[in-house]
């Protein structure tokens, strides 16, 4: 597990850090939920993807089907704390690329 630090000061508003040594890349089929475990010492996760994700934490990931409800997940996380999260659930509308990259803190 890649301990994230600040190796590089660009600017005041700006940080580089050294690229992960932990991370995961794929492709979630149209509709279909995909789980991945959190790898043992993660604190952060990095998520990029093509397209339009749902995310949930512990929990299913689901498509929204109408009315807002608090059901279905979040979309498009970007940087999330996983420290207490076991498995990430991620599910998109079309065939999307996706790519977590973990860090220990």
């Amino acid at each position: 597990m890649q301990t994230l630090r600040q190796t590089t000061k660009v600017d005041f508003d700006t940080l580089a850090y050294e690229p992960s040594t932990d991370i995961y890349s794929g492709v979630l089929s149209a509709g279909v939920e995909q789980t991945l475990g959190v790898p043992s010492g993660a604190s952060i996760v990095i998520l990029g993807h093509d397209d339009d994700i749902w995310v949930n934490w512990d929990t299913t990931a689901a498509l929204p089907t109408g009315t807002i409800s608090k059901a279905g997940g979040e979309m498009n996380p970007v940087v999330r704390s996983v420290a207490n999260v076991s498995v990430i659930h991620l599910i998109a509308e079309r065939d999307t690329k996706v790519s977590l990259s973990f860090y220990a803190i």
